[in-house]
């Protein structure tokens, strides 16, 4: 995060998945919707298909390990770039948290539930997964 004037900007350098092709798209999610996490600050719920789930699991793995975010990338933007939490996320139902208003979860959860919005990429999240 750097400073510009009187704003901070995060700034994100991201690796993509082999073939410089993302890693999940928008078509693995079978569900998302705008909840609230155990906090009660607005979080969007989210279910992957079978295979999602699959590469998912793998991710998290990854990222948990070796301690890297996963960004999540619509238009050529960063919506978030959380860090996983608790080791590989199982099934394909989890949570995204981060400092998300009401209004700018239920947003992206309706971007992300749509399944056909083009130039959607995920490429990683700040997940929890949901028992």
């Amino acid at each position: 995060m750097f400073g510009v004037g009187k704003r901070c900007i995060q700034a994100y350098a991201l690796k993509l998945g082999k073939y410089d092709k993302p890693v999940l798209d928008q078509k693995t999610i079978e569900q998302a919707a705008q909840v609230f996490d155990q906090l009660a600050r607005p979080a969007i719920a989210v279910q992957m298909n079978k295979e999602g789930a699959e590469i998912w699991e793998r991710l998290t793995e990854s990222a948990f390990q070796e301690r890297f975010q996963i960004a999540m990338v619509i238009n050529d933007t960063v919506y978030s770039a959380p860090r996983v939490s608790q080791g590989p996320i199982k099934g394909g139902k989890f949570e995204i948290s981060s400092d998300f208003t009401v209004e700018e979860a239920q947003d992206l959860a309706i971007i992300l539930d749509s399944g056909s919005i083009s130039k959607m990429h995920i490429i990683s999240f700040d997940v929890a997964q949901i028992n």
